[in-house]
């Protein structure tokens, strides 16, 4: 009972644990951010993810169509749509997290 300390001083405690600070980002990814004003980086996330989403999606939707068509599959258009909905999505996210102020 002793050891353990009033409710106030674990709230301060778990106060200043959780500060964050923001990241360093690679020199590959300032080559993206730099090229495009700070006031953008939302409308920029919002695209690239939209986009990324419907190429996604349209992956899923040709897999599920392609069960009933197995021998009618290819791999290269898989495998383009795959890339390109990844890279979106993945830059979509570079351009949030900037947005957001966890990369510096």
């Amino acid at each position: 009972p002793d050891s353990i300390p009033p409710p106030h001083l674990l709230v301060q405690r778990q106060q200043n644990t959780m500060e964050q600070k923001a990241a360093d980002i690679s020199s590959s990814g300032q080559l993206f951010l730099k090229n495009i004003h700070p006031e953008l980086y939302s409308d920029v996330a919002l695209l690239l993810l939209f986009l990324g989403l419907i190429l996604a999606l349209h992956f899923v939707y040709y897999e599920v169509a392609m069960l009933k068509r197995p021998l009618e599959r290819q791999l290269w258009p898989q495998l383009i749509i795959a890339t390109f909905a990844s890279s979106l999505i993945g830059v979509g996210f570079l351009f949030l997290y900037a947005w957001a102020g966890l990369y510096q």
